[in-house]
């Protein structure tokens, strides 16, 4: 599988950015991220990530060039891991205060709406899809994060859509998932 180039420009957010490609290219631009290339899946980017999260003012990670997997199918590490790039994330003042930033957030969830789900046939998250028999998550690098843990660890800390095939009710939910 190769990645394809997005075709279709989504509208900024309030934060800047109008997707992960755009965030990844703030985040470099404001001194929030580097690069690692060429390191081994395992162990390094589960040794990588724990040493960021204890690391203060540690940047974001992008590795690349994995060994074993195609160029492009890239890991972010520690995308989160401080005041700033959450701010970025969140769309707010990148030298917001720790107070401030709790607080905003918190007047923000207490204003959010339920969305409808609408589903469309053309957005970026649709530009690589693979379906059927072709699906194999294995070409992904997933590492094992801890040398402890059961197996390889595939969308830690991501939101995972799912509909119901009987009911079709959607759900939201961040759940982690091990590969087997």
């Amino acid at each position: 599988m190769t990645l394809a180039q997005p075709k279709i420009k989504t509208m900024p957010t309030d934060s800047g950015y109008t997707d992960l490609r755009d965030w990844l290219a703030r985040a470099e631009q404001i001194g929030e991220l580097k690069h690692v290339r060429g390191a081994p899946l395992d162990p390094d980017a589960g040794q990588i990530a724990e040493m960021l999260h204890h690391t203060d003012d540690s940047p974001a990670v992008l590795m690349d060039e994995i060994p074993g997997y195609p160029k492009g199918f890239r890991i972010l590490l520690n995308a989160n891991g401080n005041r700033k790039r959450l701010a970025l994330t969140l769309g707010m003042p990148l030298e917001i205060g720790k107070m401030e930033l709790m607080d905003a957030w918190e007047k923000r969830i207490a204003e959010l709406k339920k969305m409808p789900v609408n589903f469309v046939t053309a957005a970026p998250i649709l530009e690589n899809v693979i379906e059927g028999d072709a699906v194999n998550v294995n070409i992904f690098p997933v590492p094992k994060w801890h040398s402890e843990d059961g197996g390889r660890y595939i969308g830690t800390g991501s939101p995972n859509i799912t509909r119901d095939p009987d009911t079709g009710f959607v759900n939201l939910g961040v759940y982690r998932a091990m590969i087997h």
